[in-house]
C-alpha cells in the first residue's frame, strides 16, 4: 500500500518536474505500512554532494581511492580483530604468569592463608588472575587492580564463606557484594583495602 499523504500537496505535469528523488530512510509502522523519509529536487542533490564529499574524506584518510573504500575498510576490521585477538591471548599467558607469582601473605581466616597482590589493570584482568590462580591455590586471595577494582575468592574446597568479609568491608564504606567463593567490589585505594581486611581478619 502506499500512503496517500506521498503526494504532499501541489501536483506536477510530469515527474520530470521533480528531479532526483533520494530515499532517505525505511521506518516500519506497522505490518504491511512502511514510511519512506525522501528528499527530492535541489534537497536530494544537495543530500547526495554531503554523501560524496564525506567518502572522499574517508578515502583520504584511507590513503585510497573512492573505489577502494569498502576493501581498505573490510582490511582494518579484519586487522583491527586479529590484533583483539592477539591482546586476549597475551592477556591469557599474563594471568598465568601473575596467578604463580608476587603473592604476600597478609593474614588468615579459618586456618587458611590469606594471600594479596596488586596488579596494573581492571576488574576483568582481576578476575582472569584470579581464576587461574585459584585452581593451583589451596589459600583465599585479594586482588587489587589499580583501577580500584578488586576480587576476593577461594577455592571450591575451602569451606569459607567470603560474603561475611564483604558485610564487614561495606560497614566500613568499601563497595562490593558477590557470592560465597568470589567477591567483586570497588576501594578509593587498595592499600586503604588491605588495612581494612587485615583488620577484619585479625578482629
Amino acid at each position: 500500500p502506499i500512503d496517500a499523504q506521498a503526494c504532499g500537496g501541489t501536483h506536477l505535469n510530469n515527474t520530470l518536474e521533480i528531479g532526483l528523488i533520494k530515499i532517505l530512510s525505511t521506518e516500519r509502522i506497522q505490518d504491511g505500512v512502511v514510511r519512506l523519509e525522501f528528499a527530492a529536487g535541489p534537497a536530494a542533490l544537495e543530500h547526495v554532494q554531503r554523501a560524496y564529499d564525506q567518502l572522499r574524506s574517508i578515502a583520504l584518510m584511507l590513503n585510497t581511492k573512492l573505489e577502494n573504500i569498502l576493501p581498505s575498510f573490510e582490511k582494518i576490521l579484519q586487522e583491527h580483530h586479529n590484533l583483539r585477538k592477539e591482546v586476549e591471548n597475551l592477556k591469557k599467558r599474563l594471568a598465568e604468569i601473575e596467578s604463580k607469582t608476587g603473592w604476600e601473605e597478609i593474614g588468615e581466616i579459618e586456618g587458611y592463608k590469606v594471600l594479596y597482590k596488586k596488579i596494573s589493570g581492571e576488574l576483568e584482568d582481576a578476575v582472569n588472575i584470579a581464576g587461574k590462580a585459584l585452581k593451583e591455590l589451596s589459600s583465599a586471595i585479594v586482588i587489587c587492580s589499580t583501577d580500584g577494582s578488586f576480587v576476593l575468592g577461594r577455592p571450591k574446597d575451602v569451606n569459607i564463606d567470603l560474603r561475611e568479609i564483604a558485610r564487614k568491608l561495606r560497614e566500613q564504606g568499601i563497595k562490593c557484594g558477590g557470592k560465597e567463593d568470589f567477591i567483586r567490589g570497588k576501594t578509593p585505594s587498595c592499600s586503604e583495602l588491605i588495612e581494612t581486611i587485615k583488620e577484619v581478619l585479625q578482629g
